[in-house]
């Protein structure tokens, strides 16, 4: 086989290119790769598997994960909330959930507060699952003067004036307080006694206590704590002094402007209350949850009060950041600034003042975020905008990571199988970060589910695509003793990338990696396609190698082969004759692959004129030919044209059939000195110079034929070798 040519195809990833054409594709770069990863580099894998953790039991969609401690995760499928060793939160409305983990300033476990745009929860580390924020009470309280356990309220006092009070609902495990109820109509006077006070408790499980304030007396200005209840109590006893209450606790003064998050206004600037805004996101500083997706005012972003969860202040807690007509879509923290985005803008908000309020500025990242949770925070804010998916710090223009590989993907062209963005359904990509690889998963125009990934550090992407099931949300999980990438699937289950699982849940993983085409440098001429030699390690399972033909014109013959070691594994071609070639190498399970050798030969171009210039055969004055040995490949009859000093004379060739031969044409003995030989043909045919023979001699000589090859690269006239006179 030393005849035969050799490329080496080698496994360096560099990645997918579905930008260039297959036959430009350098070495490394792949046309298809799905389930394939470097070990090391310079050999392709096949990746890790999915690892069940958590079976819902329902067919919902998996719309969100979350660890609520270690040992409890919470997920949202369908319309219910599931929680590892805790009850369900049921009633959701099926949207995608977000939520935002905090500690409220009192108790020192973290919250998990939720939000699906149709309804706000919260749910504790031991199984609680309660409203965000308190329902406030209704009426107002009742009071009046009791004697029977006395007290010391004194309206009589010099600049005193009468008492009156109002109730708020408080819950002593979160510190969560509703609005306080309406301005009694009248106070009462009292004179060095008590007052009983009449409430109305509330029915929300979270409320476990009441929190009564007063103003009267000689303290008319604001509502000041006086006493703490537990919340079955309908009549309250207040004996404290002025005195007692006049230096109150850090939450002992009643704000007035406080509301249960968050609230609104319509169209006619009416007060809405308690919206259930559908994207959450924090917690800023350990003490704020920000929030937007409000369709009544698209373009403003809210915030909680300072370790306050469940309160907002309606007043100063909401900021206009865009006009209505470009709506935020999601909002992040990164670096400790908070960001908002438009499909068109990234906006930070900057904190500070007087009033530890946020202000916004445009940001020169200069795009915005299709999608809301169309982003990851890593390294850089991974986002996807409009064309691509790009990378920036917030703070500088963004920077496109799927240009230069897979453009076609974000401009609805579908490549080797691989549908493109369906930008109809673009609320369903999610991208998550997982170090060192981006995560990308999105509703293609097939209706399937595409899951991409790019390693960051070394620029290149491939395709992850599970057997049985379908993934539909990722997110890497923070706090754990190692990185913990999280899968949902579309019917409720949780899965782990795990590096020690060789399958997708019991089902073995299907991979298939394709090669650019490899023309040899020779774009337009033919070649024998010999044989393969790959250097892989079945690892027991078995590993199918396609040639792909012509840029995908025609598929050879697939074949197989399985072993449980690394070896050389040869493959015969059966000496196809292709302008070019690409390897789809596929199988099932666990295998590596290393590099294999293609063996080759040149076999000329395909014309459908050829011609060779006048020639004398070496031979001086009159001479003539007697026969011809056409080296030719031909399909379709051809035509031999000799012109011998301007006169024509043609002869037909036969058709070979598709198959290299030497037929054989009678020549008429004309006298002539020169000599001009030419083919014509209407389907391409390939001449093989160095194969033709001509025998020629001079006119009337008794000297035998001289048999010649001039059509042999280099001298016009070269014998062939070995023969002289017939």
């Amino acid at each position: 086989m030393a005849d035969y040519d050799k490329i080496t195809f080698r496994f360096p990833d560099v990645g997918l290119n579905l930008v260039d054409d297959p036959d430009v594709l350098q070495e490394g770069e792949w046309r298809i790769l799905r389930n394939l990863k470097p070990t090391s580099e310079g050999s392709a894998h096949t990746r890790p598997g999915r690892k069940l953790l958590f079976d819902t039991g329902t067919g919902g969609q998996v719309t969100f994960i979350q660890r609520l401690n270690p040992t409890t995760l919470v997920v949202a499928a369908g319309t219910e909330i599931y929680r590892q060793g805790l009850s369900n939160s049921v009633g959701w409305s099926g949207n995608t959930v977000t939520g935002v983990m905090i500690q409220p300033h009192i108790g020192d476990e973290q919250w998990l507060y939720l939000s699906d745009g149709v309804r706000l929860r919260k749910l504790g580390p031991a199984g609680e699952d309660y409203q965000w924020g308190i329902d406030g009470p209704v009426s107002a309280c009742t009071a009046e003067t009791v004697t029977t356990y006395g007290g010391n309220l004194n309206s009589s006092a010099a600049g005193a004036i009468v008492y009156d009070w109002r109730y708020a609902y408080y819950s002593t495990k979160t510190g969560a307080e509703s609005a306080a109820s309406p301005t009694m109509a009248n106070g009462i006077g009292i004179v060095n006694t008590g007052a009983v006070v009449r409430v109305v408790p509330s029915t929300d499980p979270q409320v476990d206590a009441i929190k009564l304030y007063r103003r009267g007396g000689t303290l008319p200005q604001d509502w000041l704590l006086t006493v703490i209840t537990n919340n079955s109590e309908e009549f309250i006893y207040d004996r404290n002094a002025d005195s007692a209450i006049v230096i109150p606790p850090a939450d002992g003064i009643l704000l007035e402007l406080a509301e249960k998050p968050f609230r609104s206004q319509d169209s006619g600037g009416n007060a809405l209350y308690g919206v259930p805004l559908p994207y959450i996101f924090g917690p800023f500083l350990g003490q704020y949850i920000l929030a937007m997706g409000d369709p009544n005012r698209p373009g403003y972003v809210y915030w909680t009060s300072a370790n306050q969860p469940d309160s907002i202040d309606f007043l100063l807690n909401n900021l206009q950041v865009s006009p209505p007509n470009q709506p935020l879509v999601t909002g992040f923290i990164y670096n400790g600034t908070p960001f908002v985005a438009s499909k068109d803008d990234f906006f930070a908000l900057d904190y500070g003042g007087s009033e530890a309020t946020f202000t916004s500025r445009k940001t020169p990242v200069g795009r915005g975020i299709s999608a809301p949770f169309a982003y990851t925070i890593g390294p850089a804010i991974f986002f996807l905008s409009g064309d691509a998916i790009y990378a920036t710090e917030g703070q500088t223009p963004a920077r496109n990571l799927t240009d230069k590989n897979l453009r076609p993907l974000f401009r609805g062209i579908s490549v080797e199988g691989l549908a493109p963005i369906d930008w109809t359904r673009v609320d369903e990509a999610r991208l998550a970060w997982a170090a060192p690889e981006l995560h990308f998963i999105y509703r293609a125009t097939d209706d399937t589910l595409v899951h991409l990934v790019h390693d960051f550090i070394y620029g290149r992407w491939r395709q992850e695509a599970t057997g049985g099931f379908t993934e539909a949300y990722i997110v890497r999980n923070e706090n754990q003793a190692r990185t913990e990438v999280l899968t949902g699937s579309t019917v409720g289950k949780v899965y782990s990338i795990d590096l020690s699982t060789t399958t997708d849940d019991g089902v073995a993983i299907s991979w298939q990696a394709r090669t650019g085409a490899q023309d040899m440098k020779l774009p337009q001429s033919y070649k024998e396609m010999g044989n393969v030699v790959l250097d892989a390690n079945p690892e027991g399972t078995s590993i199918t190698v396609t040639p792909i033909y012509d840029y995908g014109v025609s598929n050879g013959t697939a074949q197989s082969f399985t072993g449980s070691a690394r070896a050389k594994f040869p493959l015969s071609l059966s000496d196809q004759y292709k302008h070019a070639i690409a390897l789809d190498f596929s199988g099932s399970g666990v295998a590596s692959l290393f590099q294999c050798d293609l063996l080759w030969r040149d076999d000329g171009h395909g014309v459908v004129h050829w011609e060779y210039p006048e020639t004398s055969h070496g031979m001086a004055g009159w001479h003539h030919v007697r026969d011809i040995y056409m080296a030719i490949r031909s399909t379709a009859d051809a035509t031999l044209t000799i012109t011998i000093d301007g006169t024509v004379h043609t002869y037909t060739i036969p058709s070979t059939g598709g198959e290299r031969s030497k037929p054989h044409i009678w020549v008429k003995p004309i006298r002539g000195k020169m000599f001009r030989y030419s083919i014509d043909c209407p389907s391409a045919f390939r001449i093989y110079g160095e194969d033709c023979e001509i025998r020629v001699k001079q006119w009337n000589t008794q000297l035998g034929y001289e048999l010649m090859s001039p059509f042999r690269s280099g001298s016009a006239f070269t014998p062939k070798p070995g023969a002289r006179a017939l």
